[in-house]
């Protein structure tokens, strides 16, 4: 069993994730068959919401270069990475 891609979106929050905060963000995101797993890259908080609210909010896939910055973001953080976050970065898990 493989574990699930992460993949960058932009996408608009209301009040789905308060870890993360309000507005347009930038997630790194691990869709499960349940739950789907945010990270944000310049704060490094995360969160999980169920995939129907996710679903709701249309989120849009980020471009490429967009996802190597917030790649970066993550490596230069000094220290160490979470489990999500090696997934995010395409390091093992």
């Amino acid at each position: 069993m493989t574990a699930a891609p992460v993949l960058l979106f932009s996408v608009m929050l209301k009040d789905e994730a308060p870890a993360i905060g309000c507005g347009y963000r930038f997630v790194f995101v691990k869709r499960g068959r349940k739950w789907v797993y945010l990270l944000s890259p310049w704060t490094m908080r995360a969160c999980k919401i169920t995939r129907r609210v996710w679903d709701a909010l249309a989120p849009v896939e980020a471009a490429p270069e967009v996802l190597a910055r917030a790649r970066q973001a993550l490596l230069d953080s000094h220290r160490e990475p979470t489990r999500l976050e090696r997934q995010a970065i395409g390091g093992k898990t």
